[in-house]
């Protein structure tokens, strides 16, 4: 998927963007460790960044998004296969 298109099926916001930024991470688009900006995402998908921060929330518990003091970012490492999104 690329910038601005949200997967086809659920229609709870935050899940497509979560399955944006999941693909991103699979498909190396983000590096171990970049830091995400919900504001970016948030403009990029056409979202607000109370739906980004809950996408972020789920790869959290997927492995994929760390958060920590200044923030979120990709995490460093993760072995495959990683959890699947909901639905």
């Amino acid at each position: 998927m690329t910038p601005g298109q949200l997967a086809a099926g659920d229609p709870r916001k935050w899940v497509q963007v979560a399955a944006v930024v999941r693909g991103q991470i699979i498909g190396g688009d983000l590096r171990p460790g970049a830091p995400l900006t919900p504001g970016r995402i948030a403009e990029e998908q056409g979202v607000s960044r109370v739906t980004v921060t809950r996408a972020f929330g789920a790869l959290a518990v997927q492995g994929l998004v760390r958060t920590g003091p200044r923030g979120y970012s990709v995490a460093t490492s993760f072995s495959f296969p990683v959890r699947p999104g909901p639905g």
